[in-house]
């Protein structure tokens, strides 16, 4: 059997994330016409302009994605490139958003799609009278979650395209 064909076990723990976030983005997408829509009560065309904030996510992944390339084309100048340097875009949108440590000795981290998905939880419902919270927080989610795909999908083909 191939190499190729055999996971190892850092390949199978990042397909399994990965597909985790994929479900939530599945479930966040399915309740959105069901929170705007039949809790909100705003109307069909209304409800679905809060899919505009997921846009603007997408698209900060995305210019995050494109900055950390030119960081990457550097290592790959410098002969130090590894698959596992794809890791950092992924921990800003999955693991810690950091302060940086020589200016603020105690670090404080948060998870971008879990910190999201909690904003949103408390604001999307009815429960708040303004809908611009769970809008932002859609934002952060989506935003979280292309950086986990796309950094996820990079160090996929990086790894087994080296064996």
């Amino acid at each position: 059997m191939s190499r190729r064909l055999s996971p190892t076990a850092v390949l199978l723990v990042i397909s399994i994330y990965m597909s985790f976030v994929y479900a939530l983005l599945y479930m966040l997408m399915a309740a959105l016409p069901v929170i705007y829509h039949e809790l909100r009560g705003l109307t069909p065309v209304s409800s679905s302009l809060p899919l505009i904030s997921v846009f603007v996510g997408v698209m900060c992944g995305g210019v995050f994605i494109i900055l950390d390339m030119y960081r990457y084309a550097k290592h790959v100048r410098n002969g130090t490139a590894s698959p596992e340097q794809r890791f950092y875009p992924m921990g800003l949108g999955a693991v810690l958003l950091r302060e940086c440590p020589a200016v603020d000795p105690t670090p404080r981290t948060t998870h971008l799609v879990a910190a999201g998905l909690f904003w949103f939880a408390f604001t999307g419902p009815a429960q708040t009278d303004s809908i611009w919270g769970s809008v932002i927080a859609l934002a952060f989610s989506m935003c979280g979650m292309i950086l986990i795909f796309e950094c996820g999908i990079i160090y996929l083909i990086d790894s087994t395209s080296r064996c």
